[in-house]
């Protein structure tokens, strides 16, 4: 994390092409997360979005991770309205994917994905869609 971008720009080149990869990812990340700060601070929930949907595509993309199905569940949950953004939690390989709803559309947009990815993958028997409500800060009971 120390590695400034001035030495990332001036190395890439240098490194085997997987490497590359991965590192675009690296340094691409960092900067999505600076805006994505700028994003939610302002609440620019659709810019959010988007800084979301990038960090999933260089996920796949760069650091090539997701399984078929995880990636599959992904593009099911950009496409559904209501979403602004979606990405993988828990390494990409097999765990989740997190998505930021309209709040007045996280019902709908729960039963749409259900539905959906239940006739894309019926093997999938152990597949859930939960909705999660945001609080102001942490709370303990």
């Amino acid at each position: 994390g120390d590695l400034d971008e001035d030495a990332f720009v001036r190395h890439l080149e240098d490194l085997p092409s997987t490497l590359q990869k991965r590192a675009r990812h690296f340094f691409e990340e960092r900067r999505r997360v600076e805006a994505g700060i700028d994003a939610w601070k302002s609440g620019d929930l659709e810019g959010f979005g988007r800084l979301m949907n990038d960090s999933c595509r260089s996920s796949i993309e760069n650091f090539e991770v997701g399984s078929p199905e995880i990636v599959d569940l992904y593009s099911l949950i950009r496409e559904t309205p209501g979403i602004y953004g979606a990405r993988f939690s828990g390494a990409g390989f097999g765990g989740c994917v997190v998505a930021l709803a309209q709040a007045t559309r996280g019902t709908e947009c729960v039963e749409r994905i259900e539905r959906a990815y239940r006739k894309r993958a019926p093997h999938l028997t152990n597949a859930f869609v939960f909705l999660a409500h945001t609080r102001d800060g942490l709370h303990l009971r």
